[in-house]
């Protein structure tokens, strides 16, 4: 589920969960979310000026939960949420397709990635399995991927990061969370 997360200056952010896609030509509008393992997929258009993310919680749909609600739109620039987008393989063809709609063109997207940390300790490492199937479903679609050399900055290790990316720029800012656990998401929980 989208939430608008508040309004900076100019700027109209919204709030991209797990298993959300979100896409806009809309100057002004950021996407901003909090990962752990997930991954952040943000393409930008920078001839179109247009972009969006997609944030997915595992590689590939493997059969587990599918379908679910749908909100927002491509004419408003709200994220999309669907079941389904919590897997890599529909999310970043779901937002290939939201972009596409749009005026964009695969072969001229260009890609940064956040994410993909190791949150848990002893369990499998799915951020990596998360970033190495990113990197190699773009390559395969033509996207370039910028700033990544193997897992960069932006990717792996065990930091927490939120981020915020502005689809029309491309610019994209990552700031480290200091807590092993997305805080922030844990309110409102009961027992919390």
């Amino acid at each position: 589920m989208a939430r608008t997360a508040e309004t900076e200056g100019k700027a109209r952010v919204l709030h991209v969960v797990q298993g959300a896609v979100g896409a806009t030509r809309e100057e002004g509008l950021d996407y901003t979310t909090l990962l752990g393992a997930c991954v952040a997929v943000c393409l930008h258009d920078p001839v179109a000026r247009l972009g969006g993310m997609a944030h997915f919680v595992f590689p590939r749909k493997g059969g587990l939960l599918t379908g679910g609600p749908q909100t927002g739109g491509p004419e408003t620039g709200s994220p999309e949420t669907s079941g389904d987008a919590r897997f890599g393989d529909v999310a970043i063809a779901a937002l290939l397709q939201r972009l596409a709609g749009l005026g964009a063109q695969a072969p001229g997207l260009q890609a940064q990635l956040c994410g993909g940390a190791r949150v848990h300790e002893g369990r499998q490492d799915i951020g990596r399995a998360n970033v190495e199937f990113a990197l190699s479903r773009l390559a395969e679609l033509g996207v370039r991927v910028l700033g990544t050399a193997g897992l960069g900055e932006d990717m792996g290790g065990n930091q927490v990061r939120r981020i915020r990316f502005s689809p029309c720029s491309g610019k994209l800012v990552v700031t480290a969370q200091h807590h092993s656990t997305p805080q922030d998401t844990l309110a409102g929980f009961p027992g919390r």
